[in-house]
């Protein structure tokens, strides 16, 4: 899935990607460490930049149909922000566009182990290609 918020620095993302994780775990009821994230940043005409945060969640069965919205997303990082004593960081944060439950989403077969997504699974495509997938995601 893909979110993109404004009002939030690449360099503040990253240093608190444990609240956007818990945040996203949160509305996908899910633990933790079934979400992956990677973050690439991006610049609108006349305003301040922001984050596309690209995630994958790992389930252990089927993925469920979940009908979410960037409203959600918003609480759900204000609650995990307030939770992590960061909330001073995110109080600006708007979430313009989110991927809920159109998002891909990655879900084990039920005779195999379940495996935690890492973000290491984007770094294959380079950064190159991945901030070139996320700019035109944007676009669209």
């Amino acid at each position: 899935g893909q979110a993109t918020l404004a009002g939030l620095s690449l360099e503040d993302a990253q240093q608190n990607e444990f609240v956007i994780v818990a945040a996203l775990a949160d509305l996908h009821a899910v633990d933790a460490e079934a979400v992956a994230v990677a973050f690439s940043s991006y610049t609108r005409r006349r305003l301040s930049g922001g984050v596309v945060v690209a995630y994958t969640i790992a389930y252990d069965d089927v993925a469920p149909a979940l009908a979410l919205d960037a409203a959600m997303f918003d609480q759900a990082l204000t609650d995990a922000a307030a939770a992590s004593g960061v909330a001073d960081v995110f109080d600006a944060v708007e979430t313009v566009a989110f991927g809920g439950s159109e998002a891909p989403v990655a879900a084990a077969a039920e005779s195999e182990d379940s495996a935690v997504v890492s973000d290491a699974a984007f770094r294959p495509l380079g950064r190159g290609v991945f901030l070139v997938a996320a700019a035109a995601a944007c676009l669209l």
